[in-house]
Order: C-alpha cells, then sequence, then structure tokens
C-alpha cells in the first residue's frame, strides 16, 4: 500500500491509515496542514516522516514499532497523543508540548513521568500497566479530570491524587500486588 494517489492533495486536514499493514515507508513531506495523522497498528517505525507536519494536533502511533519520538520535537502543538502498545522507554523529548490534553503512555516501557509536570493542559492521562515507579508528580498535574491507572503500582503512592483536585473519573481495574 502506498498513498502516492495523495500527492496533490497539500492541504490534506486528516489522514488516517490505521491498520494499513503493508504501509511501512511513506512520505507525508507535502502535507504541512496536516492536523490529524492515525498510524496505529502499521509498519511504521519512523517518525521523521513527520518532519513537515508542524500543524498536527492529533496522532496515533498506537501498536506500532516505533522505539523513539524525536521526530515530534517540532510538533509542538499536538493536542491529543497516543503512544500506547509501542516500545518507547522516554517521553523527554515532548517538553515543549504544552498544549497536550490528552495522553495515552499506558502498555509502553516508559517507567519516568517527570515531564508530565510541563502539561499544564493535561486532562486526560493513561498511564495503564506501566512500569512508572513514582507517581509524585501526578500532584503537579492539577487539571487532570480523567486518569487510568489499571495495572500500576499507583497503589504505592495513590495519596499523591489528593492535589488532583480536579479529577472526576478514576478508572482502575486492578494494582500490582494486590492479591
Amino acid at each position: 500500500e502506498n498513498i502516492n494517489g495523495l500527492i496533490n492533495c497539500i492541504y490534506l486536514n486528516s489522514l488516517n491509515l490505521s491498520r494499513c499493514q503493508k504501509l511501512n515507508n511513506i512520505s507525508l513531506i507535502q502535507f504541512k496542514y496536516l492536523e490529524y495523522l492515525d498510524l496505529s497498528y502499521t509498519n511504521i517505525i519512523d517518525l521523521t516522516i513527520l518532519q513537515n507536519c508542524t500543524q498536527l494536533t492529533n496522532l496515533n502511533i498506537m501498536g506500532t514499532k516505533i522505539i523513539d519520538i524525536d521526530a515530534l520535537i517540532k510538533c509542538n502543538k499536538l493536542t491529543n497523543l497516543n503512544i500506547s502498545k509501542t516500545k518507547i522507554t522516554n517521553i523527554d523529548i515532548l517538553y515543549n508540548h504544552i498544549h497536550l490534553l490528552y495522553l495515552d503512555i499506558s502498555d509502553t516501557l516508559i517507567n519516568n513521568i517527570e515531564i508530565l509536570s510541563k502539561f499544564i493542559n493535561l486532562i486526560i492521562l493513561n498511564i495503564c500497566n506501566t512500569h512508572i515507579m513514582s507517581y509524585g508528580i501526578l500532584s503537579l498535574c492539577k487539571n487532570i479530570t480523567t486518569l487510568y491507572i489499571s495495572y500500576t503500582l499507583l497503589a504505592n503512592d495513590i495519596y499523591t491524587l489528593k492535589y488532583c483536585k480536579k479529577l472526576k473519573y478514576l478508572f482502575k481495574l486492578g494494582f500490582w500486588g494486590f492479591g
């Protein structure tokens, strides 16, 4: 599968390529106006294809083989980012993504979420099935309204949620360490 047929659609705003299994080597250079991109469950392994997509507000790379998100440094208009079910281990490159409202890092190898203190607008966070060891940073995430914490160690730091005064929805199916 390729998207060469779209080469002249330079004003394309939204592109959903989810589950295009044969998709692995594409160019998105011409799509400067792209705001929504879904690459979930594709064989994309490199995000440098997004180097000109500086208008992106929504990006879904769930279930891809991507291991780092360094190429997202220029995509600082992102409001929604889903990197769940990837091998990504670090999200520190997102330090300038202050517009993030929704972040899903579930089922990743991320174990440090200190960067969340920069996301003052974050309202929805999914950290399910991660190996995060300290949740104290959540005390700085005062705007979070929805938090997914299933299969985490948050039970050891649950008191930090007392600072999340806007928290309305807390989803947990179970905690590690409990029988």
